[in-house]
């Protein structure tokens, strides 16, 4: 029986790569319990649009507006049902080793997730037990993409969405 089901987005950087959220995006998170922001929006109105689909749980990406970054941290920790997740934008570790410097990060903090964006480049990776989820960007000349989490009583299941 699924339990929670969290949308994961990254880099929306709007409106400078796009004027709005996706209408990909909208639909896959659709009944989603909550949304899960691994920071640059760029603009309050992503804040704003998200907020008005489920309740919002980001951190502040190095491109963010003065206006976000009050708004939200630049690390937090998530507990979602028996999951615990670290959230981060990335910056703060470069492209060069990124999740040796996210793991780092976290390394006190007991948790079994740690959610990233700013390589703009979706991963799902598993190192020393720790599922490290980068959703990708949810707009870009890369590739489109964002996360689902599913959490059960018994199974934690996190997938990319292309699109």
């Amino acid at each position: 029986m699924t339990l929670m089901r969290i949308g994961v987005i990254s880099d929306t950087h709007i409106p400078d790569r796009a004027s709005v959220i996706p209408t990909e995006v909208v639909a896959a998170f659709h009944g989603v319990d909550s949304i899960i922001h691994a920071g640059d929006f760029t603009s309050i109105d992503v804040v704003n649009t998200l907020q008005s689909i489920a309740p919002l749980h980001a951190v502040h990406g190095n491109m963010d507006e003065y206006q976000i970054k009050q708004q939200f941290p630049s690390k937090k920790i998530i507990d979602a049902g028996r999951i615990r997740i670290g959230l981060v934008h990335g910056h703060e570790a470069g492209y060069e080793n990124i999740k040796q410097g996210i793991e780092r990060l976290f390394k006190n903090d007991s948790v079994d997730c740690i959610v990233y964006g700013h390589t703009h480049r979706p991963e799902k990776a598993v190192i020393g037990g720790t599922l490290f989820f980068n959703p990708g960007s949810a707009v870009g000349d890369r590739s489109q993409s964002i996360g689902i989490f599913t959490i059960t009583d018994t199974t934690f299941d996190a997938d990319i969405i292309s699109f």
